[in-house]
């Protein structure tokens, strides 16, 4: 049981670490995480154009993170939150 907690510890600590601390730390500012993306994008119909992705990550209060990592997104449709999801994992 002490050897499971601590390798529970040491996995769940650096494999965050190494997320965010790896990128979020070269390019001086923290990635948003998948879920945060998904959040400011509730409610959007798809198929959406990155502009309508745009519009309503913006509307829904999307933090600075978001909206940066949402505009690095190629111009064309998505259709659904998976593809945009696949499509900001390629961007890093």
């Amino acid at each position: 049981m002490t050897q499971k907690q601590t390798d529970q510890g040491k996995s769940g600590s650096s494999g965050k670490g190494a997320a965010q601390g790896g990128k979020g730390g070269e390019g001086g500012r923290e990635e948003p995480s998948p879920i945060d993306v998904q959040k400011s994008l509730k409610g959007i119909d798809f198929p959406a154009t990155k502009d309508d992705i745009l519009s309503r990550a913006r509307d829904g209060g999307a933090s600075e993170e978001v909206m940066a990592e949402l505009e690095q997104l190629p111009e064309r449709d998505y259709d659904s939150p998976a593809e945009i999801s696949r499509e900001l994992g390629k961007l890093h």
